[in-house]
């Protein structure tokens, strides 16, 4: 009898743990995203305008139902990152006609990333050591991305500086997350920080270089996985770490 009980307790258990995130939450971030997608594509400002902020709005909320009268403290600050991030969505999509969208958009996400910065040492535990590999290959990465901006952005040099150090850091903390919170939690958010640097680097050129249609797909499908792999990897930390 104690085994006919065990047993199956232990597959519902694993069975319900293999179930997150959802799979009818990611259909409806999956449709969103490809829907975004296709405003890109088409040139249709109307559905753009609807789904780009609908990325964060679906992750926020998914994130806060997840943990609906759970405490953790790293809490408040992945949400408030979350937030700002919908923010400069916002602010971003208005560009061409709102004067002070870029640096209202580039504040944003700043604000958002040193939030995210606090989750990420809020919600694990232990020392940190620095990664000199990591922190010279993103250096090199932006040195390599100012070379090519530098000549189009005029005033924008320290406001952008500021941003890719920002930025940057907060890759290196999701890096430093390594053997301090669990291997799925880990993955999931240190490969969403370098989904956000490569989208962000993305951005740049289309922003102050060149604009393509291709390449703004090619962010918006970056950008999409680098916040649905933070939100989902930090939801996996705390969802562990509370009851």
């Amino acid at each position: 009898m104690c085994g006919d009980n065990f047993m199956p307790s232990n597959f519902m258990q694993h069975r319900s743990e293999s179930r997150f995130p959802p799979v009818t939450f990611l259909v409806l971030f999956a449709s969103i995203v490809f829907a975004e997608l296709a405003s890109e594509w088409t040139g249709n400002i109307l559905l753009h305008r609807t789904t780009k902020p609908l990325i964060m709005l679906s992750l926020l909320v998914f994130a806060m139902l997840q943990m609906h009268g759970k405490l953790h403290q790293a809490k408040l600050f992945l949400f408030s990152g979350m937030f700002l991030g919908m923010v400069g969505d916002g602010l971003l999509m208005f560009k061409s006609e709102v004067s002070w969208a870029i640096e209202g958009g580039l504040g944003a996400f700043l604000l958002g990333h040193i939030f995210y910065m606090i989750a990420y040492r809020k919600g694990s535990k232990g020392a940190w050591k620095l990664s000199p590999f990591w922190i010279a290959a993103l250096l090199l990465t932006g040195t390599i991305t100012l070379y090519f901006v530098l000549p189009h952005i005029g005033t924008m040099l320290v406001p952008l500086v500021v941003y890719a150090l920002v930025l940057f850091t907060m890759a290196i903390i999701a890096k430093e997350r390594q053997e301090r919170v669990t291997v799925k939690s880990y993955r999931l958010v240190w490969f969403g920080a370098l989904c956000f640097v490569a989208s962000d680097t993305a951005l740049a050129f289309d922003l102050f270089v060149r604009s393509s249609q291709y390449l703004r797909v090619f962010l918006m499908v970056l950008y999409a996985v680098a916040q649905y792999r933070i939100c989902v990897g930090m939801l996996e930390q705390m969802r562990s770490e509370t009851v």
